[in-house]
């Protein structure tokens, strides 16, 4: 466990934070989001609740990029665009 806290909270330049949680985390986040509604693993009653870690993985991102761009306005604005670049790459996947 530590070492995932480790991982996650690491220090990381900011070329490395958009590809690993915006891209990378995205395809992550959708496959497992596939595998779960699609499966039996959870059962058809509990179909649409896997859909709540979307958000929340994406609230999550928000959270550690404004945390990794040093807090002020000028972060909100860079924030925003990682966000909107999550959502481009989310909704290109979900086309296929």
């Amino acid at each position: 466990m530590q070492a995932t806290k480790a991982f996650v909270f690491k220090e990381r330049r900011l070329a490395s934070l958009i590809w690993l949680w915006g891209v990378l985390g995205t395809l992550i986040v959708f496959f497992a989001v596939d595998y779960l509604a699609n499966s039996f693993v959870i059962g058809p009653s509990y179909y649409g609740e896997v859909f709540w870690l979307i958000p929340i993985y994406y609230f999550f991102t928000l959270y550690l990029s404004f945390k990794a761009y040093k807090p002020g306005l000028s972060s909100i604005g860079k924030t925003f665009f990682q966000f909107i670049g999550q959502m481009a790459v989310f909704i290109i996947i979900m086309s296929f």
